[in-house]
Order: C-alpha cells, then structure tokens, then sequence
C-alpha cells in the first residue's frame, strides 16, 4: 500500500474517492456512530467518536461562570 499511495495517506484517500467536496469524518459522521459537535461556531464542528466529541466539548465548550 506504501507504494502503490507513495506511503501518503492524502493520496490513498483521494484514489477512495475522498477530497474537499467528500470528507472521510463527514462519511463517518453519515454511515457510523461518530458525532459532530453542535456547539462549534465553525462549520463543519469537531468530529470524532461518541467519547471523543464529549471530550472535546468539555474542554473547549466550558459554560460561562461568572
């Protein structure tokens, strides 16, 4: 696979298909059990697996405390 891709990672999935119109996390999003965060103000938000997306809004979505 190394060669046949020169050991990139980009090019193996641009030959599946994937690219700037079709993101790999957005298919996982569709076909898997993966999540995107609701409450990134950028478009598309985090992206990852049930625990990873909790993770993520813990740390970077704290609630305001005053």
């Amino acid at each position: 696979m190394a060669l046949k891709y020169e050991g990139s990672v980009p090019h193996f999935l641009h030959a599946h298909g994937y690219g700037p119109q079709h993101s790999v996390t957005g298919h996982a999003v569709e076909k898997t059990d993966w999540e995107e965060c609701d409450e990134c103000s950028t478009q598309p938000g985090y992206r990852g697996a049930p625990a990873s997306v909790a993770k993520h809004k813990r740390k970077y979505h704290k609630p305001n405390e005053a």
